[in-house]
């Protein structure tokens, strides 16, 4: 009985500290529930307030309205009734990458085409690392925008507009120290990236590429592809959009009417694309632009090798250092390209191993500028010097010296009382016969004569022309004998008819 006893309080005693435990264990691990959801909680309010606020909702957005290139136009973003007729232009703002306002400063809007965005803890740990990144060419990651239908990236604004925009612009010179100073900065914001917690861009092209006003080069729209992942949503661009990519990733893509599905991206393919944007530097065309093939035909032909499509450039457009760093870029087997750290060395040496600054080279550039500009000047000085005295002359055969002298600067025009003048008037007899009679190149020879005839006597005499009207009809003062004009004009007429 004893022994039952012992073993029946035994038991009851384990059956305490059983249930003790599994209540201990309970409540811990409710404790430990309610600690990560509280923190999930507080971590969320951190992200949508305060300086360090992630998550930015439509009241904190002022999309603008672009009318040319000064905008005008203001939506605000809210889910009110009365401003859901906004709902279809705030879509294609979005879309179309426009610009909106946050605390004042312009940024750039980076549609997602998501739908509905879920954020996970991946999501919310995706975007803390986006928000970490600091590098002076790499441009700064806002935030996320939550709208009801079209979530957005928000990143910081390019006033001087993208890679691509410059080099479209044909007024924009770019000398070679300009050219390598964009290529360096991109190298330089890549290769942060590619050491980063992100690895790699995964959508690489000169329109992802943004200047600043200080034309400073920022690498800008990272990342989109594990933004996509994580909300398992297909990434889909356009077929143009596979000319920057490296030909493993558009082997994996999924094409259909001219709309491709993005599936991988990668380092090496990021190393693919900047030398692509290489050959758009030193050409200052698209990518391709040498070849006489349609998009859809290049992705065709670099899909399915051999041959191995690349682009064609010369030798003489650029230095030889640079366009084996272009080539090995678009190396067919991805581990055998450079890495970015290795292309900012090359890209170093491609300019002596010097640092060049944009802001020295364009005020090189404005100084060169500034010479030819008084080079200019001077020539135009010395043109206008030489009308002037063409003008003046002109002008002093069709008025007195002093008439003309007090035209010239700026004077009222006094008349002059002579006591005595003599005025003579002068008339070709049967020039309607004479005209009749001759061709109209005759006539033209005819009165050049008879003109020159007169000027000379003019001159002779110290005497002006007052008018010569389109009759024909000479007009003179004159201080000489009119008789000796007389006989000079019967002279000229009786050879001329003589002649005929």
């Amino acid at each position: 009985k004893t022994k039952i006893k012992n073993y029946i309080l035994g038991w009851r005693i384990l059956r305490i500290a059983l249930f003790t435990l599994l209540g201990v264990v309970l409540i811990c691990t409710a404790g430990l529930i309610a600690f990560f959801v509280i923190r999930n909680q507080r971590n969320r309010k951190q992200l949508s307030k305060g300086p360090n606020k992630i998550i930015l909702l439509p009241d904190d957005i002022m999309f603008v309205m672009p009318k040319g290139s000064i905008f005008t136009s203001k939506v605000n973003l809210k889910n009110e009734a009365h401003e859901r007729s906004n709902a279809s232009i705030r879509s294609e703002e979005i879309q179309a990458g426009k610009t909106a306002r946050y605390n004042g400063d312009l940024v750039e809007v980076k549609k997602l085409h998501i739908g509905p965005l879920s954020l996970r803890t991946k999501v919310m740990r995706e975007l803390r690392q986006l928000k970490d990144l600091r590098h002076e060419n790499v441009n700064t990651f806002i935030g996320l925008f939550i709208d009801q239908n079209a979530p957005a990236l928000i990143y910081e604004y390019g006033h001087r507009g993208s890679l691509e925009d410059i080099l479209k612009k044909e007024e924009i010179k770019l000398d070679w120290n300009f050219k390598w100073s964009m290529l360096n900065d991109l190298v330089r914001g890549m290769r942060y990236l590619s050491n980063s917690p992100i690895r790699c861009h995964g959508n690489l092209k000169s329109r992802n590429c943004i200047v600043d006003s200080r034309w400073v080069l920022k690498v800008t729209d990272y990342h989109l592809n594990e933004m996509y992942s994580l909300q398992n949503a297909p990434r889909q661009v356009d077929i143009t959009d596979l000319l920057w990519m490296s030909p493993e990733h558009i082997r994996t893509s999924i094409i259909k009417n001219d709309v491709a599905t993005v599936m991988t991206s990668s380092a090496a393919g990021d190393v693919y694309s900047f030398g692509i944007i290489m050959q758009e530097v030193i050409l200052r065309g698209p990518p391709f632009c040498m070849l006489d093939l349609t998009p859809q035909e290049i992705i065709a032909k670099i899909k399915k090798p051999p041959p191995l499509l690349r682009p064609s450039v010369s030798k003489q457009v650029a230095p030889p250092e640079y366009i084996n760093s272009m080539k090995q870029c678009w190396a067919e087997q991805a581990e055998t390209r450079p890495s970015f750290n290795d292309l900012a060395q090359s890209i170093k040496l491609l300019n002596g191993g010097k640092k060049v600054n944009i802001v020295d080279t364009m005020f090189k550039m404005l100084e060169q500028y500034s010479n030819n500009l008084e080079d200019l000047i001077k020539e135009r000085t010395t043109q206008l010097e030489e009308e002037k005295k063409k003008t003046d002359k002109l002008l002093s055969q069709m008025l007195p010296p002093s008439v003309a002298d007090s035209l010239k600067s700026g004077k009222a025009v006094e008349a002059v009382w002579y006591e005595c003048v003599t005025i003579y008037f002068s008339d070709i007899v049967g020039f309607t016969t004479i005209s009749a009679l001759s061709s109209p190149m005759e006539v033209v020879d005819l009165l050049n004569d008879l003109y020159t005839m007169f000027d000379s006597i003019l001159e002779d005499f110290d005497c002006y022309k007052v008018r010569k009207k389109i009759n024909y009809t000479k007009e003179l003062s004159e201080v000489g004998s009119s008789f000796y004009c007389t006989v000079l004009c019967a002279k000229l007429l009786i050879s001329f008819l003589m002649n005929k």
